[in-house]
């Protein structure tokens, strides 16, 4: 380096799409000043980052082989994971009909809420046991919390045994197995990670159509106790399956959780959004069930399988809208979907008295809601650079936690007591809180997207 670079601003030609804007290549994070300053080092070639200026992480990926098979395995850890999660609304109507029918729902409500910001507040703790013992043995031990759980929840007869059972010992589980899941995968896949991260959490979607089926069933057949351990038994292959499989590409960093993400506003705002569209989504998720059975006049093959029809759709949702954000960009195909979240409750779900109109919601608002909760791991890569990807979903699902918690039992609050219910009372409040919150959820993902281009073509 000659004397005369030295201290020199390091100058970077980006698209006329970003003018006034500045790109850290090596960094991945947009920023607001004109140029990338960097004090020590010499101007860096020029790099024309055209219309793909959303793309951070400049390094080749393997695009495949071992990575589908860690894709199978990640895979896996969500369908255990959050597959449950998903299948909560069936625990939910069973406590509200048959154990704590005298316990508010919004009380029940907070045994999944509990289970999925457990997951989120846990993010960090994992993220920092994975730098000491590694991606594999933190997932063993989640996969091992996931079967003590249900094993505990067997046994469970007093609301604070669910409370420990079911919502403390299983998110401290799926939390260990949740962010390699959404992270690994993005060590393997550049230009198709939005697809290996939208057939990861399909996963999720695949067990929240197996799950509920399978628990209503058992249920009736062997009652709640071996339910919780017969699916305690199968869960145990498939966990080993994913301990195996889910092995990471690259050496991680035995540093800490990093927060250089935080000094980044438009991070903030991505946070944000993240944060409040966790109280929308929940409410619907836990309640659909419910909905079903009070409105009384829905046919077995309707009311039995509401969830499942859901979360079944919510696969298309999951990779579908993938596969698009691989070419138009993630947060292009984010915004209009977290939007669509809010409007088809309002449309379909608010009016529905009957089979054809609630089957419709279903199906619609499974596709959405599912590009809901895959997509903002993927915007974290390409938005920011694959070297933030682990603290970067960490640090987001923190401020979905609180949403996660609260959303369902602040859904809950709009409905009386289950043994005193009269039809479907109280839903229109739950069901209008619950678009409203997506609505401004995809409102804040507007304002993230124009702050980087008003450009409808411009790759984000």
């Amino acid at each position: 380096m000659s004397d005369s670079q030295k201290g020199e601003k390091a100058t970077y030609v980006v698209s006329p799409d970003y003018a006034g804007m500045d790109y850290d290549v090596e960094a991945g994070i947009i920023d607001d000043t004109d140029t990338c300053s960097s004090p020590t080092a010499a101007p860096l070639p020029a790099v024309k980052l055209g219309a793909q200026i959303g793309e951070a992480d400049q390094e080749e990926f393997p695009e495949g082989g071992r990575g589908w098979l860690v894709v199978a395995g990640t895979s896996c850890a969500l369908n255990t994971g959050f597959g449950m999660v998903n299948a909560f609304g069936i625990y939910m109507t069973y406590y509200g009909q048959e154990m704590f029918p005298n316990t508010s729902s919004s009380t029940m409500s907070l045994i999944g809420g509990l289970q999925v910001s457990v997951v989120y507040f846990s993010s960090i703790p994992v993220r920092m046991l994975i730098n000491k013992l590694g991606v594999q043995p933190v997932l063993a031990i989640g996969g091992f919390l996931i079967v003590l759980s249900l094993m505990m929840t067997s046994i469970s007869t007093q609301v604070w045994h669910l409370f420990l059972a079911q919502g403390v010992t299983f998110g401290l589980g799926a939390g260990c197995c949740y962010l390699p899941a959404v992270s690994v995968p993005s060590e393997y896949f550049k230009k198709k990670r939005a697809l290996a991260l939208g057939v990861t959490a399909a996963g999720s979607s695949v067990g929240g159509v197996i799950w509920p089926i399978a628990i209503k069933r058992l249920l009736v057949s062997v009652g709640f106790a071996w339910t919780n351990r017969i699916i305690g038994f199968i869960f145990i292959p498939v966990l080993v399956f994913m301990v195996w499989a889910t092995k990471p590409r690259l050496a991680h960093s035995k540093q800490q959780v990093s927060f250089e993400l935080l000094k980044n506003w438009r991070f903030l705002v991505l946070c944000a959004a993240q944060m409040v569209g966790m109280f929308g989504v929940f409410p619907a998720l836990f309640y659909v069930d419910t909905y079903g059975e009070r409105l009384g006049n829905l046919p077995p093959s309707i009311l039995n399988y509401s969830v499942a029809i859901l979360n079944a759709s919510s696969v298309l949702g999951r990779i579908g809208p993938a596969y698009l954000a691989d070419r138009v960009g993630r947060l292009n195909v984010l915004t209009p979907f977290v939007c669509l979240t809010g409007l088809f409750p309002l449309v379909f779900w608010l009016p529905s008295r009957g089979e054809s109109l609630f089957v419709l919601f279903l199906v619609l608002w499974g596709i959405a809601s599912g590009c809901f909760i895959s997509m903002f791991p993927s915007c974290v890569g390409q938005l920011f650079g694959v070297k933030h990807t682990l603290s970067g979903i960490a640090l987001l699902n923190m401020a979905g936690a609180p949403g996660s918690l609260a959303g369902g039992a602040i859904g809950g609050k709009f409905l009386p007591l289950p043994d005193v219910a009269q039809g479907i009372e109280g839903f229109t409040g739950l069901i209008v809180f619950s678009g409203v919150v997506m609505l401004v959820s995809s409102l804040i993902l507007l304002s993230l997207r124009l702050s980087i281009s008003f450009k409808p073509t411009a790759f984000i």
